[in-house]
């Protein structure tokens, strides 16, 4: 599925699963063709198939509250980085664009992981966030994670508003049309590869 089908997904309900969407990256002001990175087969088992969480996932008991799991990154790969994030749509100056509620990234997780139970933090890696994990109104957002296989190791890494927009916008190939082409974030502009999901996050379930 490519970017485009993920923007429109993210749409409507139910959301439609993306799992591991090849990821073409904007050039920097040059002629030259984009690089495309290797994809990442990202998952996770609290994800039903109709792209909505399962029944019984719950928010607020820890940094990422889904189960994940991913294919073996390139062989170069350093450090792999995860990110994951909720966003609602909201009316901006030009048009209706995402909002991120909550955002956190960890950064430093080793190559060999192949998976993250819910709310745990991968041993040494770091955890920055920002945000409210755990909104009053959670059905209807929309959830998004992407794992980025890094070719560096790099001093632990602080999940901003700005990043934290910028990734979700490259998710959703949704920049804004009147601030012009963009070079790409700091985590996609390293990647060897990267892997994405999407869900909409159903009513609270008690």
């Amino acid at each position: 599925m490519t970017r485009g089908n993920l923007r429109d997904s993210a749409r409507r309900a139910p959301l439609i699963l993306v799992i591991g969407a090849a990821l073409a990256l904007a050039g920097c002001g040059s002629g030259d063709s984009p690089p495309t990175t290797s994809v990442i087969a990202l998952k996770s088992p609290d994800i039903a198939a109709n792209g909505v969480t399962k029944p019984g996932v719950t928010c607020g008991y820890g940094p990422m509250w889904l189960d994940f799991k991913w294919s073996k990154p390139p062989d170069e790969t350093k450090e792999l980085a995860l990110y994951f994030a909720r966003f609602k749509y909201v009316n901006g100056k030009h048009g209706r664009k995402p909002y991120l509620t909550y955002a956190d990234l960890f950064s430093g997780v080793k190559p060999s992981l192949r998976e993250l139970p819910a709310n745990e933090v991968p041993e040494g890696a770091s955890w920055s966030y920002i945000g409210k994990s755990c909104p009053e109104q959670r059905s209807g957002q929309v959830l998004i994670a992407q794992i980025f296989a890094l070719d560096r190791a790099a001093a632990p890494r602080q999940m901003e508003r700005p990043l934290a927009t910028r990734l979700a916008e490259e998710a959703l190939a949704e920049p804004d049309p009147h601030e012009g082409p963009r070079p790409a974030g700091d985590l996609t502009r390293d990647a060897l590869a990267v892997g994405r999901l999407s869900a909409l996050d159903g009513p609270p379930h008690r």
